[in-house]
């Protein structure tokens, strides 16, 4: 698969509008390019995106990176399936 990444809200959205997106991945310090409002109108625009979001969490615990793969996995099978149910 394809990996895109975007500077900010605004690159995001180009780049949704010309790639199909199955799995959009938010994390800490990417400022309010994942904020609330970013997220409801990717919702919105595409409903069949699967946001996944890392937190800060603890600062005493990280994400193994066998954890973010199977998080990954898990969110790519659901975008799948509702590609699925869609007829896509």
């Amino acid at each position: 698969g394809l990996t895109l990444a975007a500077g900010g809200a605004t690159e995001a959205f180009e780049l949704l509008a010309v790639h199909e997106v199955g799995v959009l991945l938010c994390g800490p310090g990417v400022g309010s390019v994942c904020g609330s409002g970013f997220l409801d109108r990717v919702r919105d625009m595409h409903p069949l995106v699967v946001p996944l979001v890392l937190d800060g969490g603890d600062a005493n615990t990280t994400a193994t990176p066998d954890a973010l793969q199977a998080a990954l996995r898990d969110a790519f099978v659901r975008y799948e399936r509702a590609r699925a149910a869609a007829g896509r």
